[in-house]
């Protein structure tokens, strides 16, 4: 009796760590309409350790909007663009499009805004804040609600 026992309560540990790694990374279809034509104001890149690595000064003049036709503008200080967007589960990957190529100032971070949205490969929403994750753990860009 005492072997059948532990025998049933290994199995619903098995069962149950089964279902929580099933779970964990899905991404419902209305959670990833929350994302959608919000105008999206980067504040700060995070290394991996959640540190931040960068702070934007001025999070207006970087903006992502993801529209529900699979498009994105955006806007990195004085240079705007386009481009299109899946996504699929959390995965969010951007390709970019047209953008302008004026040359923004010493202190500007377009020349690191528009090579980060690139590498992008996924997506988390806490709060009101969205997280983009980067390709080889290079870490988060973050962004606010700006309306």
């Amino acid at each position: 009796m005492k072997k059948l026992l532990v025998t049933f309560f290994i199995s619903m540990i098995i069962v149950a760590s089964f279902l929580v790694g099933c779970t964990s990374s899905k991404i419902t279809k209305s959670e990833q309409l929350r994302i959608i034509d919000i105008n999206w104001q980067w504040i700060e890149l995070d290394s991996s350790n959640g540190n931040p690595v960068i702070v934007v000064n001025g999070p207006a003049k970087y903006m992502l909007t993801l529209k529900k036709d699979g498009t994105f503008a955006i806007i990195s200080d004085c240079n705007s663009g386009s481009g299109k967007f899946t996504t699929k589960d959390n995965n969010l990957n951007l390709a970019l499009g047209p953008i302008t190529a004026v040359g923004c100032g010493e202190e500007s971070l377009s020349d690191q805004y528009l090579p980060y949205l690139a590498k992008v490969i996924s997506f988390t929403l806490k709060e009101d804040r969205l997280y983009l994750k980067l390709k080889s753990n290079e870490g988060d860009m973050v962004f606010v609600n700006g309306g």
